[in-house]
């Protein structure tokens, strides 16, 4: 490792200490190159990582021939072969996109095909009856279902935590309670890391993971830099793991411009996520609980359970 003025320069300085940041902590590590990683929370993973439903999502949905669907299949299949190398859970249960009238089977067809173009492994057109042997307790009213077998649910933070701990292992360090307040590009094509205000850190590349922040982070190298992250809340329900069995796969709505709306999701270890809401926020830090969002959550999910 190089020093500057005395000081030690990293190779690579990783902000943010959740999913995206972890792994690449941990893809890193495989190297021989000096990395750390800050993090502005008293421990990791305190994030986004720790506040979604955990879907290895099968890549049926995005756009055909972009990033994000070629991603998503191929994330999902690697998630998988990291889960066996971390010795962390998958529920490996499926999925299920669910139409419940002629115009909800319409797009169920044009999610099938869809799927087939992004080369999601195993896609299939199921009947009412197939859908209902499978899934009982959904609403009666159902007529089609997609199936997704290669859809998983995974635990976010305990994927994380495994990764940045095989990462720690290999010699990268970590540092907590380091909130990023500046950047600047120095001689010697060098960054120099403000941290907290006062304290300043070096290192030959930076790699931006704070998610709900990247762009405020980004902006500090790019003042100009023309976009940003705007919120969007999710909120949901959890159900205690003696509900366990109700449901047997990820349940899936048809989507709609918001997203792909309140899901009905078998967790890990026993319990039921049902969610989440999609609410665009002028403060992306609002994390609160509102009554409206969770009777919203239940209206929406009776249109997919009969329970």
């Amino acid at each position: 490792m190089k020093t500057f003025k005395d000081n030690l320069v990293y190779d690579f300085i990783i902000i943010g200490s959740g999913i995206i940041g972890s792994n690449i902590a941990r893809e890193l590590g495989k190297y021989q190159a000096s990395v750390l990683v800050v993090e502005k929370e008293s421990d990791i993973i305190n994030g986004q990582t720790i506040a979604n439903s955990g879907i290895i999502h099968s890549g049926h949905d995005p756009k055909p021939n972009t990033l994000k669907a070629k991603f998503c299949v191929e994330g999902n299949r690697l998630a998988h072969e990291l889960s066996k190398e971390l010795n962390f859970h998958l529920l490996n249960c499926g999925g299920l996109v669910l139409a419940f009238d002629e115009e909800e089977k319409t797009k169920l067809i044009e999610l099938y095909e869809n799927g087939l173009r992004n080369q999601v492994p195993g896609l299939k057109l199921l009947t009412k009856e197939e859908v209902l042997v499978r899934e009982p307790r959904l609403n009666q009213t159902v007529l089609m279902g997609l199936d997704l077998p290669t859809t998983s649910v995974s635990v976010p933070w305990e994927m994380a935590l495994a990764s940045l701990e095989n990462a720690v292992l290999n010699g990268v360090e970590l540092k907590l309670n380091s909130e990023v307040t500046n950047i600047k590009t120095i001689k010697d094509k060098l960054f120099e890391i403000e941290i907290n205000h006062k304290e300043f850190i070096y290192a030959s590349h930076v790699i931006n993971a704070t998610g709900i922040d990247v762009s405020k982070v980004s902006h500090y190298l790019e003042p100009e830099l023309e976009y940003e992250i705007k919120g969007r809340k999710g909120e949901y329900f959890t159900l205690d793991p003696k509900n366990q069995g109700f449901f047997h796969s990820v349940l899936y709505p048809i989507p709609t411009k918001l997203g792909k709306g309140v899901l009905i999701t078998p967790q890990v270890h026993g319990e039921t996520l049902i969610g989440p809401t999609s609410e665009d926020l002028e403060n992306p830090h609002a994390i609160e609980v509102t009554t409206p969002g969770l009777a919203r959550i239940i209206s929406d999910a009776k249109k997919i359970s009969s329970t």
